[in-house]
C-alpha cells in the first residue's frame, strides 16, 4: 500500500480492518502522506485510547451506552502485525496525544519484529515516546530511525527507555544530528550490560572526536555489538584512535565503517596494526578518507594475510587503479539496484566492445532512488574497447532495462551522454 496518499479517514479504516483480519502480518505504508493525525486515527482504531475506555466505564455507571458506544465497545481491538513500514510519511508528533499514540502502537503490538520510521520527521517528543514504548518490549528486533530530526535529546530519551530493552537486535539511527553528545546516550545503552543490540548505524550524525570517544568507552564493555557505522561523523584522527584502542579490549566486532572520516595516513596504518593483531573484525570500510593509496595497498596487504584476513572495501577500487588496468577500464554510473554483471556484459557484448575481464558493481553509500543505486568497474581485455564504450555512453545507448547510465573512462576522460549525469 505504499505511496497511496491516504486520508485521515481511510487510515482509520484501514486500522480497523488490520483489527478485524489477524492474518494481516506486514503492512508496508511507507511514503503515503499519513501525517500526524492519521498516525493517531491509525493506532486509536486498533488499540481505542484510554480516555475513551475511561468515559465509556463512567458512562455504565449512570446509563445505557448509546449505539456508536456499544459499537466502539464491541470493535475487535489489537492486531498481529510482524512488519510495519511506516517511512517517508512526515508525521511532526509534538502533541501529548500524537505521542500517546505512538508509544501505544508500538507497546500494545506484542507481535511486531521489524518497524521502520525513516524519514518520518520525527523529533525530541517522537524519541521520548518510542522508548517509552520500547521498554521490556517482548518482540521488535529491529528499528529504522534513521534521517529524523531527534537530535541529542530525542536519540537520549530513547536509549534511556531502551535500557530495559534487551530484545532490539538491529537500530538504525542515521543522520539524527544528535552531536558528540547524544553519542553519549547511545554509548550508555551499548555500556548497558541489558544490551542485545548488534547491529548499530549512527552514520552522518557528525558526533566528532568527543563522540568517538563516548562510543570507544562503550566498545570496551560491550559484548553484543558486531556491525558498526560510523562513517560520515568528522572522527578525525583522534576519534579513530580511540575507536582502535578500544578494539583492543573487544573481541565481538565484526564489521568495522569508517567511510568519510577525515582519516589520515598515519591514522590509517595505526588502525590497521591493531587489527592485524585481533581476532573479530573481518571487515573495514574506509572509503572517502584522506588516506594516499600506497597506504591503502600496505594495509589491504597486510591485513589480506593476518590470522584472521579482514576484507578492505576499497580493495577491489585499489586493484582498479594499477595503470595497466585503468587504461582498460570504464566506470559506468548510476545504475539500478538490480544490476548484474551478466546484463552489463551483455550491453557492452551488443555494442562490439569485444571480450572483458572483470565487472565489479557497488553500491553508492547514497542513493537517489532505486534506479540509481549503484556503479560498476567494467574491465576490458584490450585497450581499444575502452574508446567504443564510450562510444556507446556518449551516443545515449548505455542503457539496462530502461535505466540509461553515464560511461567514464576509468583514467577521468567522461562520455558525452544523454543521460542526466548523478547527482
Amino acid at each position: 500500500l505504499g505511496s497511496s496518499r491516504f486520508g485521515s479517514r481511510e487510515v482509520a479504516a484501514l486500522g480497523w480492518a488490520v483489527a478485524r483480519n489477524r492474518n494481516i502480518r506486514k503492512l508496508y505504508l511507507e511514503n503515503s502522506d499519513i501525517g500526524s493525525c492519521g498516525l493517531r486515527f491509525f493506532s486509536e482504531a486498533i488499540y481505542d485510547t484510554e480516555i475513551a475506555i475511561e468515559a465509556r466505564n463512567k458512562a455504565k455507571l449512570v446509563r445505557d451506552l448509546t449505539a456508536p458506544e456499544i459499537e466502539e465497545e464491541l470493535r475487535p481491538r489489537g492486531c498481529s502485525l510482524e512488519l510495519l513500514n511506516l517511512s517517508k510519511n512526515s508525521f511532526q508528533i509534538t502533541q501529548p496525544a500524537d505521542c500517546l499514540a505512538l508509544e501505544r502502537l508500538v507497546a500494545l503490538t506484542p507481535t511486531i519484529v521489524e518497524l521502520n520510521l525513516s524519514c518520518c520527521n520525527l523529533g525530541v517528543p517522537a524519541g521520548e515516546a518510542l522508548g517509552k514504548g520500547l521498554r521490556n518490549h517482548p518482540t521488535l528486533t529491529s528499528l529504522n530511525l534513521s534521517r529524523n530530526r531527534l537530535e541529542e535529546y530525542g536519540v537520549k530519551k530513547l536509549c534511556k527507555g531502551l535500557h530495559e530493552n534487551s530484545v532490539l537486535k538491529n537500530l538504525d539511527l542515521a543522520r539524527n544530528s544528535m552531536s558528540g553528545r547524544g553519542a553519549s546516550g547511545v554509548a550508555q545503552l551499548l555500556s548497558n550490560t541489558n544490551c542485545g543490540i548488534e547491529t548499530l548505524s549512527l552514520y552522518g550524525n557528525f558526533i566528532g572526536i568527543e563522540g568517538a570517544r563516548f562510543i570507544a568507552t562503550s566498545l570496551e564493555k560491550n559484548s553484543t555489538l558486531t556491525d558498526l557505522d560510523i562513517g560520515l561523523n568528522r572522527m578525525r584522527p583522534k576519534g579513530v584512535n580511540a575507536i582502535a584502542n578500544a578494539l583492543k579490549k573487544n573481541s565481538t566486532m565484526k564489521v568495522l565503517r569508517l567511510k568519510q572520516n577525515f582519516i589520515n595516513d598515519k591514522a590509517a596504518m595505526e588502525l590497521g596494526e591493531v587489527l592485524v593483531e585481533q581476532s573479530s573484525v573481518t571487515r573495514l570500510c574506509l572509503a572517502g578518507n584522506q588516506i594516499k593509496d600506497a597506504i591503502l595497498n600496505t594495509i589491504v596487504a597486510s591485513l589480506k594475510d593476518c590470522k584472521v584476513p579482514v576484507t578492505v572495501d576499497v580493495a577491489n577500487l585499489l586493484e582498479v587503479t594499477q595503470r595497466s588496468r585503468l587504461q582498460k577500464t570504464v566506470y559506468c554510473t548510476p545504475l539500478p539496484q538490480d544490476i548484474t554483471s551478466n546484463a552489463l556484459k551483455k550491453m557492452f557484448y551488443d555494442g562490439g566492445c569485444g571480450a572483458i575481464v572483470n565487472v565489479s558493481i557497488l553500491k553508492h553509500s547514497e542513493r537517489d532512488s532505486f534506479k540509481k543505486a549503484c556503479y560498476a568497474f567494467v574491465e576490458f581485455a584490450e585497450e581499444d574497447s575502452v574508446q567504443l564504450a564510450l562510444d556507446i555512453g556518449s551516443e545515449g545507448k548505455a542503457k539496462v532495462g530502461n535505466s540509461i547510465f553515464n560511461v567514464i573512462q576509468a583514467q577521468g576522460e567522461r562520455s558525452k551522454s544523454k543521460a542526466k549525469p548523478r547527482r
